[in-house]
């Protein structure tokens, strides 16, 4: 199923107000072919629920490099 130990883009929870900060609930990883990714939501913050509405945002993964 999922190739490699990183993810290939991360999910992040955006809060509906300004300045918020971001949560990262999730992940997706490449499969075999490298054209689907599979992974998912691991949870949902409450704030999201109590709002009715979850905003995600997906981003590439790119891991941190060592100074």
């Amino acid at each position: 199923m999922a190739q490699g130990k990183q993810p290939s883009f991360i999910i992040n929870h955006v809060p509906d107000r300004e300045n918020a900060q971001w949560t990262r609930i999730g992940a997706l990883w490449a499969t075999k072919n490298g054209s689907i990714h599979s992974g998912g939501i691991e949870y949902i913050p409450l704030d999201a629920l109590t709002a009715g509405r979850l905003n995600i945002v997906i981003q590439k993964f790119e891991p941190k490099q060592d100074a």
